[in-house]
């Protein structure tokens, strides 16, 4: 079996493919990203709790203009492995792609694993 990681890869392809093609920069334009202090310089002003509330700076209409450079914090939005106490868990943001069903399979072979997923 597949280990998180390689699902997690998996699932963010799957997006990505959706976003490009099916979703209109939803999450990108209502802001509420959280970004991390690395990435804090592509995004102009962030807040010192280093959260995007505006939309994105980087967006050309409703795609990414930096795309190919796209930082960590938009590349794994919005599913990630995070550490919850002892355990590792599965986050997922809001996205239009995971509404929609595209990573039902990816989260079925993560709940096999015993991971559990948290929305945010």
């Amino acid at each position: 079996m597949r280990g998180a990681e390689e699902i997690i890869q998996d699932a963010r392809r799957e997006i990505s493919a959706y976003c490009l093609e099916s979703c209109d920069a939803d999450c990108c334009k209502r802001g509420g990203l959280r970004v991390s202090e690395s990435d804090a310089p592509l995004f102009g002003e962030v807040g010192a709790c280093r959260i995007l509330l505006n939309p994105c700076p980087n967006l050309d209409g409703s795609r990414c203009s930096i795309y190919d450079q796209r930082p960590d914090t938009c590349a794994n939005f919005p599913i990630r492995i995070a550490r919850l106490g002892e355990r590792d868990v599965v986050t997922i943001g809001v996205c239009r792609a995971i509404e929609s069903g595209v990573i039902d399979s990816q989260l079925s072979d993560l709940a096999e694993l015993k991971y559990e997923t948290f929305n945010k």
